[in-house]
């Protein structure tokens, strides 16, 4: 029975004009708007109020102060019999007093997304929060503003301060002759005067890239919390959720009436989801939908619609649907796992300390001894010490010592039981037997041992001494 219900609907407004949205310009110079003081609240009596240099300031009621410092540069405009008095009595005692400074100074960018506010519930294509060709455009009465305009606009109506202008000239004149209007060269500002005619909608503008380009500058955005975030048709950030793009018969297809049936429908099951829908400049129908969190609630919203329209095609007026999804969420970001980012920590300390080590045993392995016992540099630095060694004879080789663990001696020694031989202190490669004269071995380091041969060797062998060199380092 409800789907009877939609089908009437869109039968009967098949043919009206695609409804145009409505944006009212936020920013203004008001005194009394909180958002304007530094502090978040109205000034009391006591405080000492700064108006900073090129201030502008509309003051709609009567105030008393007792302390003012004005800029070089500003304007103070009083509405229609306010009174703005000084006074040193103390006419608020619970006010303690402080300095209180006015924010709002210069001009509001017109391009800029954040200075509006839109009739619809929400719009997720930051290109599209700015006034677009067929919108409505109000500036609220009793405020003052200053906006900065250097481009080309074009919308389909304005109203500011209660009156509405069909002539974009007309309103461009009263608002700079107020300067409340501003620009570093003359544009034009068009008013249309009228709303889109077409029932499957009307982009937003035309296709512009140097313009969405200068409007995306504006933004600020935030590192989705999903992988493989995705920015829609128009928008200037990465975002987690889908989009639903939407080939439809320009014959039976109503925007109005299609966006209807998203937020009677799906909106009550899926309240944390955030969407909104538009044509693009392609000529299709977009649906973009969002949530707070990683996407998964909206993705699985687009799910259920595109089931739904998919099922009741002609009933719709569409012909195809596309859909598109951003990626898993990070959990690293999510609030219910914050040690992930210790984690992370971790894993980066874990790889310096490995670069560490491999740093260290590649400096051992370059001045490492060799099998030879040579060292490749004649000496080593370790922080503050510094080990050198210094060959007996300059021309020489720098040498180490043989280690008979190492290097087999030439000829090995016969051992008697209860004699050892230590090559290591022993500079001769043969011993005989009648040269070992005493237990144990001779130690190099304590005596200066003489070894002689046998008088039935060679008259003309000298005797073989063992000098023991003073300087000896290890």
């Amino acid at each position: 029975m409800a789907w009877k219900l939609v089908i009437f609907t869109f039968l009967a407004f098949r043919y009206c004009r695609s409804e145009s949205d409505t944006k009212q310009w936020i920013p203004n110079t008001n005194y009394d708007n909180p958002n304007n003081w530094n502090v978040g609240r109205l000034p009391c009596h006591n405080d000492h109020i700064i108006w900073t240099e090129d201030v502008s300031v509309f003051l709609q009621t009567n105030t008393t102060m007792r302390e003012l410092t004005l800029p070089l540069n500003g304007v103070i405009t009083l509405a229609d019999n306010t009174v703005l008095s000084l006074s040193d009595q103390d006419v608020d005692p619970e006010c303690e007093g402080t300095d209180v400074e006015f924010l709002r100074s210069g001009t509001k960018d017109w391009l800029d997304p954040d200075n509006w506010l839109s009739s619809q519930e929400s719009i997720l294509v930051e290109t599209e929060k700015v006034p677009c060709t067929f919108d409505s455009v109000i500036f609220p009465e009793n405020n003052k503003y200053l906006v900065w305009l250097d481009n080309d606009i074009t919308v389909g109506k304005i109203t500011f301060d209660g009156q509405a202008y069909v002539n974009g000239k007309s309103f461009r004149d009263d608002m700079m002759s107020s300067d409340q209007l501003r620009s570093n060269s003359p544009r034009n500002l068009n008013i249309l005067n009228t709303e889109c005619a077409d029932p499957s909608g009307c982009a937003c503008r035309r296709n512009d890239t140097q313009l969405s380009q200068y409007i995306c500058s504006k933004v600020n955005c935030y590192e989705p919390l999903c992988q493989e975030g995705f920015a829609p048709v128009g928008g200037c950030c990465q975002m987690c959720g889908c989009t639903l793009s939407l080939q439809y018969d320009h014959n039976k297809f109503n925007l109005n009436n299609f966006k209807s049936v998203l937020q009677n429908n799906f909106k009550v099951k899926y309240s944390d989801v955030r969407f909104s829908t538009s044509k693009t400049n392609e000529g299709r129908i977009q649906v973009v939908a969002t949530d707070m969190n990683d996407g998964k609630m909206a993705i699985s919203w687009c799910n259920e619609v595109k089931a739904d329209i998919l099922i009741n095609l002609d009933e719709f007026g569409v012909i195809g649907v596309t859909l598109q999804s951003s990626g898993e969420s990070l959990p690293q970001f999510t609030a219910d796992k914050p040690i992930q980012s210790g984690v992370i920590a971790g894993i980066v300390i874990s790889i310096l300390i490995l670069l560490a080590l491999v740093v260290v045993v590649a400096f051992l392995c370059r001045h490492r001894i060799t099998s030879k016992g040579q060292y490749p540099h004649s000496g080593l630095e370790f922080g503050n010490a510094e080990f050198i060694n210094h060959p007996t004879d300059p021309t020489a080789e720098l040498k180490g010592f043989d280690n008979p663990m190492y290097d087999t001696p030439p000829n090995k020694p016969v051992e008697e039981a209860g004699t050892k031989f230590n090559p290591i202190y022993t500079s001769v490669g043969v011993l005989d037997e009648d040269d070992v004269t005493m237990l144990g071995f001779a130690n190099p380091v304590d005596i200066e041992t003489s070894f002689t041969k046998d008088e039935s060797q060679d008259d003309d062998d000298d005797d073989i001494k063992k000098p023991i060199d003073d300087d000896c380092s290890m």
